[in-house]
């Protein structure tokens, strides 16, 4: 798997002055975990995801991610079921 497998071409994003709840109304419209935050050029600066607007306590965010980043890293088998929503969910076929 590479990142055309699992990304999303439809790009939306959002500016650093951004209401934090348009950001979350534009991640459930749009089906989507995180957003790119970008400066006056449309260029990235920052990127704000879900996890950042749910504020987990650290503990649980660094366990999440160890296990998510340890799979993929270690290019354990992913569920095909997983992977079909992702491509669901980025709107790929």
């Amino acid at each position: 798997m590479i990142a055309r497998d699992v990304m999303t071409r439809d790009v939306v994003s959002v500016t650093s002055d951004t209401p934090v709840r348009k950001i979350a109304s534009l991640l459930v419209k749009n089906r989507i975990s995180a957003v790119p935050v970008v400066d006056s050029s449309g260029a990235p600066i920052a990127i704000v995801s879900e996890g950042d607007l749910i504020g987990r306590r650290e503990a649980e965010r660094e366990a999440r991610q160890d296990w998510w980043l340890t799979t993929l890293a270690e290019g354990e088998a992913v569920n095909p079921e997983f992977l079909a929503s992702l491509r669901f969910y980025a709107g790929g076929s």
